[in-house]
């Protein structure tokens, strides 16, 4: 696999642990897969998450902080736009969630590889 020149080397670490996580769980993915598919070396996964468990968990972070802010952002629209207003309020909690489901660049993965985990 060619190196993307635009993503950095922890980017496509990334990338490539949720997209394996996703396909094979967690159990079911080695770093040497996840190396491979990212076009690194294992120093760098050290060097980036330390273990195999904390990759696991920026791969959560990093998709979970995305959703944090368009759910934060839609509040604050939510209370300006509509004050008293429940549906809005509810709207902000799921929509985020579905946008990212049905995003396969950015998020569908993610989804999957949540699914997986409570399996």
């Amino acid at each position: 696999m060619a190196k993307p020149a635009h993503f950095s080397t922890k980017d496509r670490i990334l990338g490539a642990a949720e997209e394996l996580f996703a396909q094979h769980g967690f159990a079911g993915t080695s770093l040497r897969q996840v190396t491979s598919q990212a076009d690194v070396n294992i120093a760098a996964v050290n060097y980036h998450f330390g273990s195999k468990e904390n990759l696991v968990n920026e791969v959560f972070r990093r998709r979970m902080d995305e959703m944090t802010a368009a759910r934060l952002a839609q509040l604050e629209a939510a209370r300006r736009e509509h004050p008293g207003q429940l549906r809005p309020v509810l709207a902000a909690f799921v929509e985020p969630a579905l946008a990212m489901a049905q995003d396969r660049q950015t998020g569908g993965a993610f989804v999957r590889v949540i699914a997986r985990a409570y399996a």
